[in-house]
């Protein structure tokens, strides 16, 4: 194709064709974390390899991530959550460019402890990674299990594993037997469950040493419950400190607990330990079942009483042990290096590709090549054989990080402190008066801030809807909803302006307006579970227990362990005189609700009408203790 929107698609091996850009596009952090290098650092080195690609990567608190987003002929989301990404896709998709997500996690099940859970219990940012998934032109996903459970997201999938930069050179292993285990924080509760059974197997094998690489909890762990002088414990650093602490390893150890979130890691840990000549012994779940044949490549354990006779059994047989750690090796190299995943992640690039041209209704701006060579002219290079262009964190960032951490802390003063520094920085750059609008106790000043971010960046659907929270706040509900209007205008998709529309509304007894408003909303982010939660509760009180529970079922196709959702299945089931079944949904419900009032108050009315009398008492006591 001749026409600019169609630039870079002739062939990759047309030297003379401008480059295809892709911009990747990762959530705020402080960078050299592993998911960061193995999801984008190493995807995108490979990427940028390629003839005719340029790849840029930068986090969303970058302003010239946000200079590139309308002007990227690929742009990767992975794992964003950002209301303010949709008018800018439906910009991409009408101008043929090409918008994919990318799933890491299962967003639907944070652990509590995650900086990130609040995001899972919010039912706004909840729906947002489904629907910014369902509106792009293509998922993809780290591990099979992720594309399985969100296999209705999109039509277009591809699941694109974690893989290695390189293998290291083979280096020879020192006497006796070192078993190993390194990891985060995020896996205190699995290597806590590994301390009885590592007890047991130091007394029993003195040829075996442990060797750990973490935070001082997990050295506090080993020191309460190993033998002394049988483990050695090493502070974490970073990814190629791990890569020395695996080499002199003979066998790493692989432990986690079934729950939600683990089920959809990646089996990464195995990769690092295969590449350095260790014999993973894992557990039997869907991150290493795809990658660990039993007795070939690894061994696999049901119950962690199991590892023992694993252990027992690679001491026993050296040549075993050889065995599969080379053929661990061989499964990676043949299979899980970026040179080889990146042949099939451009594939999936040009299917989406392919859809998003097939959208086109409007030209790209002319002068797009010129404009983004200017934006890149001095954009840093982080690799030698790769022309990948890194936007650094740098001061603005790192500021703009401290505000969002104290403001999820609760540390208001500290955020408005932090969001005022990054204006000052940035006073052009819309995010820090967005954010500091929302964290700004004084209405008045919140508004003012917004109004800010709203002039810098009109397309912006977060400012108005944080506006439309301050004049209600100032008592203006008129102002509220002409905001609320201008958001939904935005983003119709969202659905969120939509349904609060649809409670004012009703509340002001426009009742047909309130249900048009209510259907749309639903139809436009059927992920979004608050309006059909709202009405739910409404047909609980009217005594139509069937209607609700059709409007319930709906979430429960989508999204089927929200409190919210959960909350409105134990109000059901009391309705219907169900109170043990009441009982089991709120109780999940409690579990991640960010207000467990009404949750713990429900409660009390089902061990009440379950003849539990003081059980029901301490519930009620629990929802009337201050909270906060």
């Amino acid at each position: 194709m001749a026409t600019e929107q169609g630039r870079g698609f002739e062939s990759a091996n047309n030297q003379e064709a401008e480059p295809i850009l892709v911009l990747h596009l990762e959530s705020p952090n402080r960078g050299g974390q592993g998911d960061s290098i193995y999801r984008t650092v190493q995807p995108c080195r490979a990427m940028a390899q390629r003839p005719n690609t340029q790849v840029v990567t930068g986090s969303f608190l970058n302003p010239l991530v946000h200079e590139l987003l309308p002007l990227a002929d690929v742009l990767v989301l992975c794992d964003v959550v950002e209301a303010d990404l949709l008018p800018v896709m439906a910009q991409r998709r009408a101008r043929g460019l090409c918008t994919i997500y990318e799933v890491n996690d299962d967003f639907q099940a944070l652990q509590s402890w995650n900086p990130t859970a609040y995001l899972a219990a919010n039912p706004i940012s909840r729906s947002l990674s489904s629907q910014l998934a369902n509106v792009s032109d293509g998922v993809q996903f780290s591990t099979p299990y992720l594309a399985q459970r969100f296999a209705h997201l999109h039509e277009r999938t591809a699941v694109l594993p974690n893989a290695l930069w390189q293998l290291p050179a083979p280096t020879a292993k020192p006497e006796g037997i070192r078993v190993g285990w390194g990891g985060s924080l995020g896996h205190k509760q699995d290597f806590l469950a590994l301390m009885p059974v590592m007890a047991r197997v130091l007394e029993r094998f003195p040829e075996i040493t442990f060797e750990v690489m973490g935070a001082e909890v997990f050295r506090e762990m080993c020191e309460a419950a190993l033998p002394k002088a049988r483990w050695r414990h090493r502070k974490g650093g970073t990814l190629e400190a791990y890569y020395e602490f695996l080499s002199p390893l003979h066998v790493g150890l692989c432990p986690l607990q079934d729950t939600d979130f683990n089920l959809g890691r990646s089996d990464v840990k195995f990769l690092e330990y295969a590449a350095h000549g260790v014999v993973a012994v894992a557990c039997n779940l869907p991150p290493y079942q795809n990658s660990i044949k039993h007795g070939e490549t690894g061994l696999l354990f049901d119950a962690l009483a199991e590892i023992e006779d694993h252990l027992a059994l690679l001491l026993a047989e050296p040549s075993l042990r050889a065995r599969m750690a080379n053929n661990a090796r061989e499964y990676v190299q043949t299979n899980r290096l970026e040179a080889v995943q990146v042949e099939r992640r451009w594939a999936f690039v040009e299917r989406c590709l392919d859809a998003a041209r097939a959208t086109a209704s409007e030209p790209v701006p002319p002068g797009r090549e010129q404009t983004i060579k200017r934006l890149l002219k001095s954009a840093p290079r982080p690799f030698r054989d790769s022309p990948l262009l890194a936007l650094p964190v740098g001061k603005l960032e790192q500021t703009l990080l401290e505000g969002l951490s104290a403001a999820r802390d609760g540390e208001t003063a500290a955020a408005v402190s932090a969001f005022r520094t990054a204006t000052a920085r940035a006073p052009k750059f819309y995010l820090p008066w967005l954010y500091l609008g929302s964290v700004e106790p004084d209405p008045s000043h919140a508004l003012r801030a917004l109004h800010c971010a709203e002039d810098l960046q009109p397309a912006s659907v977060a400012a108005p809807l944080l506006q439309a929270d301050k004049f209600l706040l100032l008592g203006q509900p008129d102002k509220s909803r002409t905001c609320l209007r201008v958001a939904d205008e935005l983003a119709p998709l969202l659905g969120v302006p939509a349904a609060r529309l649809a409670e004012s509304a009703e509340a002001q007894g426009q009742l047909a307006d309130a249900l048009a408003l209510e259907a749309r909303a639903l139809r436009d982010n059927p992920y979004y579970a608050a309006p059909h939660v709202r009405r739910a509760l409404t047909l609980i009180e009217q005594g139509r227990p069937t209607d609700a529970l059709a409007s319930l079922l709906h979430c429960l196709k989508h999204d089927d362990r929200f409190w919210m959702t959960r909350f409105a299945l134990g109000r059901l089931q009391l309705a219907l005189e169900k109170p043990d079944l009441a009982l089991a949904h709120l109780q999940v419900a409690l579990t991640s609700a960010p207000d467990q009032g009404p949750v713990l108050a429900q409660l009390a009315r089902a061990a009440m009408a379950m003849g539990q009398v003081d059980e029901a008492r301490r519930w009620l006591e629990a929802a009337k203790a201050p909270r906060g």
